[in-house]
């Protein structure tokens, strides 16, 4: 991300596999290396170009051509698959 320009407009969003008792320092790591906003998902937030989005334990739904995250009412069952 280091090389990306902060106005490309496009919108990033990196998603790790983390336990949910596990603290996540993405978000620290990632806006010391870009020049794009980087935040954590909160609910009901808009994907936005020119920025970088780390959801923790939220879910994006897209619909009509527009996105909202929202978070889950229960974490869901440990699966690899999507």
């Amino acid at each position: 991300m280091i090389n990306l320009p902060a106005d490309s407009g496009m919108a990033f969003v990196l998603v790790q596999h983390l336990d949910p008792k596990h603290r996540s320092v993405l978000t620290e790591l990632l806006s010391k290396k870009t020049a794009m906003r980087v935040t954590e998902v909160t609910d009901g937030m808009k994907v936005e170009r020119d920025h970088v989005c780390v959801p923790l334990i939220f879910l994006l739904r897209i619909r009509h051509g527009a996105e909202k995250w929202i978070a889950p009412r229960r974490l869901p069952k440990r699966s690899a698959g999507f």
